[in-house]
């Protein structure tokens, strides 16, 4: 897939750059109203990024149905994402209910495998934890990553088999 990311772009001229770059999908780390994602998700596959701070209430993720996904990440009132900070993935499972969940902050080997146990996201984003330097991913980070989602995708699935047979 390729994605675009974008921050507080006007739906008519994101829309316009999507299209030239033949992008599958934008994903969105600004302010947009719930009206700008549906509008956006009438042409594009749309995930829309929402800061978790004190307060927040995973029924709000309600007003972004229209959103293929919900990226959820550590609120930072200086940065638009890439915080690289992990914050409470029980939020995020209890988010599960309301929307796809993408996992992101603070993520990588060391700890990928309980976020995935605890909020069972749809999918996980990383970044900063994997790079070699800041920008260029580490090939070896990113294959002990891999390896520590699959075995934590593996162990929720072996224990959904396990409880349908018991069933």
């Amino acid at each position: 897939d390729r994605i675009g990311v974008f921050v507080d772009w006007q739906p008519p001229a994101l829309h316009a750059l999507a299209q030239a770059l033949h992008l599958t999908g934008v994903q969105l780390h600004g302010d947009e109203p719930p009206s700008e994602v549906e509008e956006l998700a009438k042409h594009h596959s749309v995930v829309k990024a929402l800061p978790v701070k004190e307060g927040f209430k995973p029924e709000s993720l309600k007003k972004f149905r229209a959103a293929s996904a919900i990226l959820l990440e550590r609120f930072d009132p200086e940065l638009r994402g890439g915080t690289g900070k992990p914050w409470d993935w029980n939020l995020a499972r209890e988010a599960n209910q309301y929307a796809r969940i993408v996992l992101a902050g603070g993520l990588a080997a060391d700890n990928v495998g309980e976020a995935i146990r605890i909020a069972q996201p749809y999918a996980v984003d990383v970044a900063t934890r994997i790079e070699g330097v800041p920008g260029k991913k580490d090939a070896q980070l990113v294959r002990e990553l891999m390896r520590a989602v699959e075995a934590a995708s593996k162990e929720i699935a072996d224990g959904q088999r396990k409880i349908a047979s018991q069933g």
